[in-house]
């Protein structure tokens, strides 16, 4: 029977990795890669998924039935999900709000209804900048002052949110994370119109 090591710590067999293997399938991100839910998560996410990918890569199941074969394919596909959730902030921040009281701000009804929230001038101003990055689409000075702009506005209202799920104020957190989501949209826009450096 196969062994495998965790973090050069402990061995576990097939058996148990399989039975591992199916905990982690019916987790949610934080708890299959064994990191504590909150949002300051710090340098234990790439650890946890060098772990996990130690034991669940595909390749290391190369000697074993399809059955192990195809659970290793799975959980290793759930830990890189897992993991592209957790390394980006609004992905774990609307995963801790979702988890804590289950508003799913990515759910379209709920993006709707908060969006019915959303105060006029903030409109007004994503409405502005989405004017100004069309009308100087060609001048990318601008659009890199544009996109500083955009950076320093979307870090604070992240500093804004972090407070907000710090006190368990699961509602101002997901109206902030909806204005959060209008600066990333507008940070992948200017993405596509500036040249790559």
């Amino acid at each position: 029977m196969l062994r495998r090591c965790i973090a050069g710590k402990r061995w576990l067999s097939v058996s148990e990795s399989i039975v591992e293997g199916k905990r982690i399938l019916g987790a949610d991100a934080f708890e299959a890669l064994k990191i504590e839910r909150k949002f300051e998560i710090g340098d234990d996410l790439k650890g946890k998924m060098k772990e996990m990918q130690k034991i669940y890569h595909p390749d290391k199941a190369g000697g074993e039935d399809d059955e192990v074969r195809d659970l290793f394919l799975e959980v290793s596909a759930k830990c890189n999900t897992d993991y592209s959730t957790l390394i980006d902030d609004y992905s774990r921040a609307c995963l801790i709000v979702f988890l804590e009281s289950g508003r799913d701000i990515n759910c379209e009804e709920r993006a709707e209804e908060l969006a019915d929230k959303l105060d006029d001038d903030f409109l007004t101003d994503m409405l502005e900048t989405k004017i100004e990055m069309n009308e100087n689409e060609d001048d990318y000075e601008m659009l890199r002052k544009i996109g500083q702009d955009n950076d320093q506005l979307y870090a604070n209202i992240f500093n804004t949110i972090t407070e907000k799920l710090a006190q368990r104020d699961w509602e101002a957190a997901e109206e902030l994370l909806l204005k959060a989501n209008y600066y990333k949209k507008i940070k992948s826009q200017l993405k596509e119109l500036l040249p790559l450096e």
